[in-house]
């Protein structure tokens, strides 16, 4: 199966879509330089002006990592010709307003992929861990004292080595404490 890709502009997203439909929604005009584009599966995007196959005369010869759609097919000889014009994509169709562009601005070199951070939580005293992601731990209180849980969630960013919280028992009406270890 191949890889199926998201795009976004705004809190509005789309797809998913393969590697070549993304090619051609953005000769067609519907997915924009500024618009985010990431696989499935990844939780962070990239703008879909890095990638050279989706943008050619934006993207920079310096942009070196940024040239093709990982796990996309090699597009028709023709999409790429039609699409790697330069001349061609930078003047408008009529009716369409010019692009801005600011010559003066030096290229952006591409940021290298940061790989998502892949910590450990564990419950200590008066926790129950309900879920993680790898950056943050969600987890409800429990009462050491009588064995009640809080009827909230909390969600915290995964401590490096212990942390300590509270809540309030209300059928002890104590304060009750709460640890989290954290493995980076």
């Amino acid at each position: 199966m191949p890889n199926q890709w998201f795009y976004g502009r705004g809190s509005e997203i789309l797809g998913p879509v393969s590697g070549n439909e993304l090619v051609e929604l953005a000769t067609s005009g519907k997915v924009l330089p500024t618009d985010t584009v990431w696989l499935e599966g990844r939780e962070a995007g990239v703008p879909a002006a890095k990638f050279k196959v989706l943008f050619p005369a934006i993207a920079s010869p310096s942009a070196a990592g940024a040239s093709a759609l990982p796990g996309a097919e090699a597009p028709a000889v023709g999409e790429v010709a039609a699409s790697a014009d330069p001349a061609a994509s930078a003047t408008p169709a009529a009716g369409e307003p010019a692009p801005a562009e600011s010559p003066a601005a030096p290229p952006v070199a591409p940021r290298a992929a940061v790989p998502a951070r892949s910590a450990r939580a564990t419950a200590g005293k008066g926790a129950i861990i309900i879920g993680q992601d790898g950056k943050t731990v969600k987890y409800r209180g429990k009462c050491s004292t009588c064995g009640k849980e809080d009827a909230s969630w909390k969600s915290v960013a995964i401590p490096r080595g212990s942390a300590r919280f509270s809540f309030f028992c209300p059928k002890c009406r104590k304060r009750q404490e709460v640890e989290i270890y954290g493995i980076h």
